[in-house]
């Protein structure tokens, strides 16, 4: 059993006076975030005008789905079969290619924490981040940019915001006793309750009497406004999801061209699939 606590998604991120100062406009789509990269290097007001969860594995995979999902993709197909080696495949790698031109050069290894502390430490300026990240971008003790990093919604793809809509929540094993599970549950509500939003309203999209949204859940907001769709877990997304975090590395760094990364990740899935008795 799961009870869900909060709403999490990626969001765009952005120094509202950078912007301001530069009379760049919020982007909407990628080609405007690339267009407001390129006049932020120019100006060379940060170390790198971009950022992005690209760490090799579970990360890069997320980006790839995030823009796939932008671009109105489905990953499975018929009988379980990958359904990802086409023009929307193409075109969410050639994007991601293009942000990591304006990224610190090391993007391979940066997660969310590395995203973070980038904007914290005032080295970018703009980042599709989770929303549950917002609030440490206002904190005092650890952020040099207080009340300069704003929310909106993820850019667009022709179909969709390019993210994912995820929820948070807590879990309760199945081979619990009555007792363990009378335990924790009353554990759980305890720190879920209305006291401690109040308290920590701004630390999360909480879905749990007392929220109210403020400036920092804008970006998600407006996010599921704008149409996101939710993350499309099952068994075969979970292969499809590993075999691409592996696999795109290959096509950022030009070690191969887009439609070979594209089958040979196809590829993998497959043996992985076949494996896991999903496919014939």
């Amino acid at each position: 059993m799961a009870i869900a606590m909060m709403v999490n998604t990626q969001h765009l991120m952005y120094r509202e006076d950078i912007l301001n100062d530069l009379g760049i406009a919020v982007p909407t789509t990628y080609d405007e975030v690339l267009a407001a990269a390129e006049k932020i290097r120019a100006a060379g007001v940060v170390d790198y005008p971009l950022g992005g969860t690209f760490k090799t594995g579970w990360n890069l995979g997320e980006e790839f789905i995030n823009m796939y999902l932008g671009e109105g993709g489905s990953f499975i197909g018929e009988g379980n079969a990958p359904a990802i080696n086409n023009a929307a495949g193409v075109k969410s790698l050639e994007t991601l290619k293009a942000l990591t031109e304006y990224m610190d050069p090391e993007y391979l290894v940066s997660d969310s924490t590395y995203v973070q502390q980038q904007f914290q430490q005032g080295k970018i300026a703009i980042a599709n981040l989770w929303a549950s990240r917002a609030a440490a971008m206002d904190d005092a003790a650890e952020s040099q940019v207080v009340g300069k990093v704003k929310m909106a919604s993820a850019p667009m793809g022709s179909a969709a915001p390019a993210t994912s809509l995820w929820w948070d929540g807590m879990v309760f094993a199945a081979n619990m006793t009555d007792a363990e599970a009378e335990a924790a549950f009353k554990l759980a509500m305890e720190g879920i309750d209305e006291e401690m939003v109040k308290a920590n309203n701004d630390a999360a999209v909480w879905l749990i009497p007392g929220y109210e949204a403020g400036p920092l859940a804008a970006g998600a907001a407006a996010t599921a406004g704008n149409g996101a769709r939710p993350y499309p877990a099952s068994g075969p997304m979970g292969i499809m999801h590993t075999v691409l975090g592996i696999g795109i590395a290959s096509y950022l760094t030009g070690a191969k061209d887009a439609e070979t990364t594209l089958a040979d990740i196809e590829a993998a899935y497959i043996t992985a699939a076949k494996e896991a008795g999903l496919m014939n």
